[in-house]
């Protein structure tokens, strides 16, 4: 019988990646693979309770201490692990030493995944700027903005070095370039499913609850979500609730939630409101759909060849966000939309296991 390979998942965990990413492995290649896991920031676990093998705080060291520990892992893993799949562009050593790091890991016969998510190789500014021109934006399309030279050299040092590279979200394909391959973000329906059903809270039937709970509020489109608010309160409509968390001084981890009180909302809600400025749908949004709620997300026309006619996200932008709520609403009281259809889409969508030959490839072909 072949000796197991081992792979390490690092270094941060943006959309708790890691811990499922793991349980995936245990799952489906325990034959074949052993996964472990190293992070250098987590959240309390009073935020969101997941694990990982090695977990440390870099924030809360000097910068001697972080370089210290960073060689003295990359010298205990590099004879440890035989795959590297590395999340949001972060890797064991600094961006300076990366290439020095990959060369090591190709030296020694190793294997690289890079695992793109965002930010790490979208201009971090382009958010931003996309949301102060978002009107025009809709109007006229084709939002571009230049990368970041740092983000020029790792997506450089990526397409040298990796054997496989991985992005969440379709536009990053177009900046990545024809070596990535997209595969979504993934929910643990059976964790996810435990957490729901230790939360005891009941949907009041009597009214309809719209949730808009973003990370970030400027990256998110919330102006436009409270414009929408404010107006249709104006108007005079009934039988409704607007919930948006106060995120004038965020909480742990920098959301107006933790997630846990997230969930709690989210059971109670009807109609869930994601994002309008970004164009693809994230993590929040299959989460609403799978705690029965309506969701609404702004798809760029550009990348809608990524979801297919049964997609039951209502495709919103801050220029008809008040008419998709209205339209919404009309949907519940009708009993007009299919909730089991949507969740069944996400089954269908993002699970892992419909990506197994693609995790294959990377892993261990």
């Amino acid at each position: 019988m072949a000796k197991k390979k081992k792979i390490l998942f690092a270094a941060v965990d943006i959309g708790w990646r890691i811990e499922h990413y793991s349980k995936y492995i245990k799952q489906n290649f325990d034959d074949q693979l052993r996964a472990e896991s190293f992070v250098n920031y987590f959240v309390p676990h009073e935020h969101y309770d997941t694990s990982y093998t090695y977990a440390y705080r870099f924030d809360k060291m000097n910068a001697l201490k972080r370089w210290f520990l960073s060689v003295f892992n990359l010298c205990r893993f590099l004879f440890r692990y035989d795959v590297f799949h590395f999340f949001s562009g972060e890797t064991l050593l600094t961006r300076k030493t990366r290439r020095f790091e990959f060369w090591l890991y190709r030296l020694f016969g190793k294997r690289i995944v890079m695992h793109f998510v965002g930010s790490d190789i979208r201009n971090p500014e382009y958010v931003y700027e996309k949301a102060e021109r978002i009107v025009e934006t809709l109007d006229k399309g084709n939002f571009k903005i230049a990368l970041k030279h740092w983000q020029k050299n790792l997506i450089r040092d990526s397409q040298d070095f990796a054997h496989t590279t991985f992005v969440s979200t379709p536009d990053l394909l177009s900046i990545y370039g024809t070596k990535g391959t997209y595969v979504p973000v993934f929910l643990d329906f059976d964790k996810f499913e435990a957490e729901l059903n230790a939360i005891n809270v009941q949907r009041d039937s009597s009214r309809i609850k719209i949730l808009h709970a973003p990370s970030n509020p400027y990256i998110k489109g919330s102006q436009y979500v409270e414009d929408a608010f404010r107006e249709l309160k104006e108007e005079g409509i009934e039988g409704v609730e607007f919930i948006l968390p106060d995120y004038s001084n965020y909480g742990v981890g920098k959301y107006a939630l933790n997630r846990y009180e997230l969930f709690e909302q989210m059971k109670e809600s009807d109609i869930v409101i994601d994002q309008l400025i970004i164009g693809w749908y994230g993590l929040q949004a299959i989460e609403g759909i799978m705690c029965d709620n309506i969701v609404l997300s702004y798809l760029d026309k550009e990348y809608l060849s990524y979801v297919d006619g049964d997609c039951p996200i209502i495709n919103t932008n801050a220029k008809n966000i008040k008419q998709q709520i209205v339209r919404s609403i009309e949907l519940i009281r009708t009993n007009s939309y299919n909730f089991d259809s949507a969740k069944k889409w996400v089954k269908q969508k993002h699970d892992m296991n419909s990506y197994e030959n693609e995790f294959r490839k990377a892993w261990l072909v």
